[in-house]
């Protein structure tokens, strides 16, 4: 992705934590045979700290800035 795009960026992530909080994921990966129930399950850490983000989850590196909201979309 862009790194211009950042609303973009932020969209996606947004439907994405959408796609997880309704159990949305589920039934998409049930359909490309991923029916393992610890796919659902979250990682003890999170592999994402310390690469794209902080210990809080904010975006660190090429990608930081204050992320909108579009939470509204996804209603």
């Amino acid at each position: 992705m862009s790194l211009d795009k950042q609303d973009l960026f932020d969209g996606i992530n947004e439907g994405v934590r959408w796609l997880w909080r309704t159990n949305q994921i589920k039934p998409i990966l049930a359909k490309y045979g991923i029916n393992n129930p610890d796919y659902l399950q979250p990682m003890t850490t999170d592999p994402r700290i310390g690469v794209d983000r902080d210990s809080k989850g904010a975006l660190i590196g090429p990608f930081a800035h204050d992320p909108r909201d579009f939470s509204h979309a996804f209603a």
